[in-house]
């Protein structure tokens, strides 16, 4: 008696057991079908994103674009007359006609001329032969942080050496010399594919002081700014350097949220709302005279800043475009294969009622077989 008795006890926990897995199993699919679903939609909406822009056109430069470096020689002459060095363009004291912007091009380096690379070289001389009429300054490292002590307050400079990054530094400093002096910063990675008198003539006939190019998907670049000297929105966005100084864990979101795109953009859409009077006198330049056959500009390799953060980025959003043009069959055929198995785990979920009666009816079989035997 006893002993039938202890058997089942032991077949009712086992039975308990079995079910109680059941049931985990059950609320663990649930969960796996709940996510699941909802990462096939993001997925599925993205592929159509990407594919459609792959087919109409796609937000970054063609490579096309781009230089051959081998296209053009380093022996053609240009006219140094202009070009100077910081300290002679201190010495020269020019005077510009007031809320005009003057005809000056800024370049950064970390160290002397000889040491920038060749394919930046190259655009650095096809800047100078286009605007030969333009007074040409390259600052080093040792120029910024002597502009800095020299004629900035203690604030401004402790906050420009506290910056992790070097890139951190250059982007800065060029909205310190822009507000100081005005005139043209362009990146050593931008080349000048034509004279930009056209477009300097077109903003001071306007009466716009400030351009910025435009950048897909939202907001503006920081590697091409023109500007007349003193204006209000670069006294903002040095203003808010200090304000926005912060470490975000990775070099690209440093940078990125601190002084650079993101931090002009963010205080442009500000500066916006609050002197809405003054948004006249700033103009984005759009793509096609930015980036296309038929800009002032023109981009080599650069972005010396991005890390392997933005190398990931720029796959997911960019390139991923391409792996779905060339797989898109695949990709079909996968998403079909996982909205089937989606639909089973939702039938099973639906019926798990009935499929737990019905294995809680083959288990007692199972048993009743096990007896006979």
């Amino acid at each position: 008696m006893d002993t039938n008795v202890t058997n089942d006890l032991k077949n009712n926990i086992n039975k308990k057991n079995s079910i109680n897995f059941y049931c985990c199993c059950i609320c663990f699919c649930k969960y796996i079908v709940k996510y699941i679903f909802i990462f096939i939609i993001i997925s599925i909406v993205y592929i159509i994103y990407r594919y459609s822009l792959a087919t109409y056109g796609s937000p970054f430069i063609n490579s096309n674009h781009l230089i051959n470096i081998n296209s053009y020689s380093l022996t053609n002459e240009v006219n140094n007359s202009n070009v100077l060095t910081p300290d002679e363009f201190y010495l020269k004291q020019l005077t510009f006609e007031k809320n005009k912007i003057p005809k000056i091009i800024h370049q950064l380096w970390k160290g002397n001329a000889s040491t920038i690379p060749q394919h930046w070289e190259i655009e650095r001389i096809k800047c100078l032969k286009e605007n030969s009429n333009y007074i040409y300054v390259l600052w080093t490292d040792d120029d910024m942080e002597n502009y800095m002590k020299k004629f900035e307050n203690d604030i401004a400079y402790k906050n420009y050496m506290s910056y992790r990054y070097v890139i951190q530094k250059v982007d800065a400093f060029r909205y310190y010399i822009l507000y100081k002096f005005g005139g043209v910063y362009i990146d050593l990675d931008i080349g000048c594919r034509k004279c930009l008198n056209s477009l300097i003539d077109y903003a001071n006939t306007l009466e716009v002081k400030v351009m910025f190019p435009e950048t897909r998907p939202i907001g503006v670049s920081n590697d091409v700014i023109i500007a007349a000297p003193g204006h209000a929105f670069f006294k903002n966005l040095i203003d808010n350097l200090p304000r926005y100084n912060y470490f975000y864990l990775l070099k690209f979101p440093t940078v990125f949220f601190t002084t650079g795109p993101a931090f002009v953009s963010l205080n442009l859409a500000y500066y916006k709302e609050i002197a809405p009077e003054d948004s006249s006198s700033i103009f984005i330049i759009p793509i096609k005279l930015y980036a296309s056959p038929f800009a002032y500009f023109e981009h080599v390799k650069g972005s010396s800043w991005h890390d392997d953060t933005t190398i990931f980025l720029n796959w997911f959003f960019y390139e991923s475009t391409k792996y779905i043009q060339v797989n898109m069959n695949f990709i079909i055929k996968i998403l079909i294969i996982v909205i089937i198995v989606i639909i089973v785990l939702v039938i099973l979920c639906k019926y798990r009622s009935f499929l737990k009666s019905l294995l809680i009816l083959c288990m007692n079989k199972c048993k009743k077989n096990n007896t006979d035997n």
